[in-house]
């Protein structure tokens, strides 16, 4: 028999992997795109953004109630500094809860927190006192909330979870219209406080949400139809005061003492500001209570007032990067839900931010909705804070 060798010269050697190969090796492993170092942990961009517009909320909120850091002396019960200072401790308590509980928790209980919200919206045309004509405000355990205020977050955590868990019908027209029967009972409660812009800020929510998770295009457009038909109805149920207020954002002057005053001193002050600010306390609009609402509503009109246009240019870019953070968060997650949620939180900040910033410009009627993390208040600042937590806690899994 003749032996057969085999011929080992050509077979290549197998070489130890050193740190370069593993190096490499690992470089070509197919890796989707993240957020970056401790994607598991807390998004810091998230609460930093959020934590310097809150403090600059601080610095207007002191400008606003003169005698600036002054007006400490005061004393907690007085001083809206203070006040704002513990809402701030409550909110970041509230954000770290809720991104340690993470989304998935809160869409689990949508419908209970759905139905806790009407109780209370419920509740306030029966037992809240009426304020400035309106009805507005609970208190519980000597702390002031508005209900409105978690309703749109109630709103959009059973809207998501609704949407998601009919996936497989969400072309039905049935789907859509349970949907829209969800918003209109919170819509409802919320017109009878009265309170138009809480109220108007549930319909950009809902039809956001509901296109982005599927909704035909034809329902929705046959929505807005629907209430450009019957807007005269509307019209005609409107408070006179309301009425007012929209006739007045076309022609500021046709009221320039009563309903159009605001808009006009807003105007002032936001010019008077000028490219640089007059300086902080220095303001005439707000330190001489020219402009009504200046640690409220009308807030922004103060910060553009004593720190001018590039104060606001810098306040306009940070809410610029926190929805651009929420919505590339909303992007990068492979969770439809979480997708869904963190757009409809953007969503949230957006309108808020574009409504607020409008009215104080008069390019937007006058409709009483805050400028998150700044205005004076602790139910907004609140619910902002835990869907931020939220969106958190979508990150960390991404």
């Amino acid at each position: 028999m003749i032996s057969k060798k085999l011929d080992t010269s050509t077979t290549p050697k197998p070489r130890p992997l050193g740190r370069g190969t593993m190096r490499r090796s690992v470089s070509t492993l197919s890796i989707p795109q993240s957020l970056g170092r401790g994607s598991r942990r807390v998004d810091y961009k998230i609460l930093f953004l959020c934590t310097a517009l809150s403090c600059i909320g601080l610095i207007c909120i002191s400008s606003s109630t003169n005698p600036g850091l002054n007006s400490l002396l005061a004393g907690p019960k007085n001083n809206l500094v203070v006040k704002q200072v513990f809402w701030m401790v409550l909110a970041l308590t509230m954000f770290s809860v809720s991104f340690i509980a993470g989304y998935q928790k809160f869409l689990d209980f949508a419908i209970l927190f759905y139905i806790l919200n009407f109780i209370f919206l419920s509740a306030l045309l029966i037992l809240a006192p009426v304020i400035s004509g309106a009805q507005r405000w609970l208190t519980i355990w000597g702390l002031n909330f508005q209900p409105a205020e978690f309703a749109k977050l109630g709103l959009i955590l059973v809207l998501v979870q609704y949407f998601i868990t009919r996936q497989e019908r969400i072309k039905e027209f049935k789907i859509f219209l349970a949907a829209f029967v969800l918003l209109a009972i919170y819509t409802f409660l919320i017109f009878q406080q009265p309170d138009l812009g809480s109220a108007l800020i549930l319909v950009p929510l809902f039809l956001v949400i509901s296109v982005c998770a599927g909704i035909k295009k034809r329902y929705i457009i046959a929505l807005l139809g629907l209430v450009i038909i019957f807007s005269p109805i509307f019209w005609m149920i409107l408070k006179d005061y309301q009425r007012q207020r929209l006739l007045v954002f076309l022609n500021p002057n046709a009221d320039p003492l009563g309903a159009g005053y605001t808009v006009i001193q807003s105007k002032i002050a936001i010019g008077s500001g000028g490219l640089f600010g007059k300086g902080w306390l220095k303001g005439s609009q707000s330190q001489f209570n020219f402009l009504p609402e200046s640690h409220t509503d009308f807030i922004f009109a103060l910060f553009c007032e004593e720190w001018g246009w590039l104060g606001a240019v810098v306040v306009i870019l940070l809410y610029y990067f926190l929805i651009k953070r929420i919505l590339r968060i909303a992007v990068l997650s492979h969770n439809r839900a979480a997708k869904l949620l963190a757009i409809a939180v953007a969503t949230n900040l957006f309108s808020h931010v574009f409504t607020n910033i409008g009215m104080t410009l008069g390019i937007l009627p006058v409709v009483g909705i805050p400028l998150p993390f700044i205005s004076y208040g602790g139910s907004n600042l609140m619910v902002n804070m835990i869907s931020l937590g939220m969106v958190a806690s979508i990150a960390k899994d991404i």
